[in-house]
């Protein structure tokens, strides 16, 4: 069963994950906390990855850290999924990045980054006691991946004005 099921993850569409996604996320409430919640998850957790100290062999190398190695495997599997999309993705993924390079250098990164992960995961708990359907990365851990993507689209669908059901 597992390897059908991660030959099916890597054959799914992106627009077959994100409707998935979406029914777990209809609650106008529960789509507000995300909207939220979701990049300040992503940016802590990027920031969480980031305090984890690198071995010394690659420390030389400019701007390589464990988020920035991780960032790069998951904008490559967005690339993978639609450029367009992964192309928004780099665009918040670099600004997380410079903010978490700002925090690392004021010394202040791990208290932040923890902070934020930590209050934003009770609000999203609390936006699927809302909407009464479990958060979708219980089903499939490629949630984790979907939901910031779910979010840059509802972002770029309303700056255009379009009425997509994203």
């Amino acid at each position: 069963r597992s390897d059908y099921s991660k030959k099916e993850n890597r054959m799914r569409s992106l627009e077959s994950w994100i409707a998935e996604y979406r029914e777990s996320h209809r609650h106008p409430v529960n789509q507000t906390i995300h909207l939220v919640c979701v990049p300040l998850i992503t940016f802590a957790t990027l920031g969480l990855l980031a305090a984890i100290p690198v071995p010394s062999s690659i420390r030389p190398l400019p701007y390589f850290n464990w988020a920035s190695a991780v960032a790069a495997i998951c904008l490559v599997y967005y690339a993978s999924l639609d450029l367009r999309d992964a192309a928004g993705m780099l665009i918040a993924v670099l600004v997380d990045l410079a903010i978490v390079a700002l925090l690392r250098r004021a010394g202040i990164l791990l208290p932040v980054a923890g902070a934020i992960f930590t209050l934003a995961w009770i609000v999203q708990i609390y936006g699927h006691r809302v909407e009464g359907r479990s958060p979708s990365f219980l089903k499939n851990a490629v949630f984790f991946l979907i939901g910031p993507i779910w979010v840059h689209r509802k972002f770029v669908n309303g700056l255009v004005g379009s009425k997509s059901s994203v």
